[in-house]
């Protein structure tokens, strides 16, 4: 009877032991399962920001720029690295001024800044997004692609700058390319497709400017300026659907650059001294030549003269260089 007593309190015992260890172990098994299952949604979201960063930026290349003759300075490169490190974030403004001086780029000049420029130009202009400033010089300089000029000057703050209209990051890369540069815009995948077109180019011939020094010897002469020829041109934006059919075409660009005149210095023409009575004759010879040659050119001459001021621009003895 004892006994009998003494094993009800044991197996109440051992029966509360059960009882806590069962619910222990789907304690465990509930904070392991939870850990786990955190574990794989992290995984899971880590993935899918993985596969949106690839969609955004390594499967979707909006535009390619290639300059194969561009010498790529330190200060190219430098300027260049600037940009690609940073996203163009959505509805935000790109500036290359702005981004100049964050960076504290003290050493870049206008040239480099205007090099820089003119292939962001580009890229933006194969995109979506909108070009906010651009400038361009007055005279085209030889290594400036016609109707793809991006003019930067800090000192004047003249300054290149786009917008980014959508929701979605772009991102600016360039890479070293034989002797030239290569740069691509990446982001999200478009359905329009963006082509450029170049028309109405023209070609606008420089005007002959004749001065005079008696530096230059008899019957010689000297180019000061040889002279190079205006040019004109528009550029034209074309947007198509993923079906390729022509959905829009604006005009984005007229560019125009004046020409630049040719200088030439010719020698003075010497005249013999005389004495008055041989002056007086000559110049009466003079006259009566120039009579007789009225009367048989008649209106000859007049026309020859208008060719020749129309051909040339002659200046005042004040721009005469010695």
């Amino acid at each position: 009877m004892n006994i009998g007593k003494m094993k009800i309190p044991f197996l109440l015992m051992l029966s509360s032991s059960l009882i806590y260890g069962c619910s222990h172990l789907n304690d465990s098994h509930l904070n392991n399962s939870s850990a786990l299952a955190m574990e794989q949604a992290e995984n899971k979201d880590k993935s899918k920001k993985e596969s949106l960063v690839e969609d955004t930026y390594i499967e979707s290349i909006i535009s390619e720029v290639s300059r194969e003759h561009l010498l790529v300075t330190p200060r190219v490169r430098l300027l260049l690295n600037t940009i690609q490190e940073n996203e163009i974030q959505g509805t935000s403004q790109f500036s290359l001024l702005q981004n100049i001086d964050s960076y504290s780029l003290s050493t870049i000049d206008g040239e480099t800044a205007s090099e820089v420029a003119s292939i962001l130009y580009e890229l933006i202009l194969k995109s979506n997004l909108v070009v906010m400033e651009r400038n361009t010089s007055t005279i085209l300089d030889d290594n400036t692609i016609l109707g793809l000029e991006a003019k930067v000057d800090p000192d004047l703050k003249k300054d290149f700058s786009f917008y980014n209209p959508s929701e979605q990051s772009y991102k600016i890369e360039w890479e070293q390319s034989g002797n030239g540069v290569k740069a691509r815009l990446l982001g999200p995948k478009l359905d329009e497709q963006y082509n450029l077109h170049f028309e109405e180019e023209k070609s606008y011939p420089p005007k002959t400017i004749k001065q005079y020094s008696p530096a230059i010897k008899s019957n010689d002469l000297q180019v000061k300026e040889k002279g190079k020829a205006g040019k004109s041109i528009t550029v034209i934006k074309e947007t198509k659907d993923k079906n390729g059919a022509v959905i829009e075409k604006d005009i984005v660009a007229q560019d125009f650059y004046l020409p630049v005149h040719r200088i030439e210095i010719h020698s003075l023409v010497a005249v013999a001294p005389t004495n008055e009575s041989s002056q007086n004759q000559e110049e009466k010879n003079i006259k009566n030549e120039n009579v007789v040659d009225n009367q048989k050119a008649g209106s000859n001459d007049m026309n020859q003269a208008n060719k020749e001021t129309n051909e040339m621009i002659w200046t005042d003895p004040g721009d005469i260089v010695k």
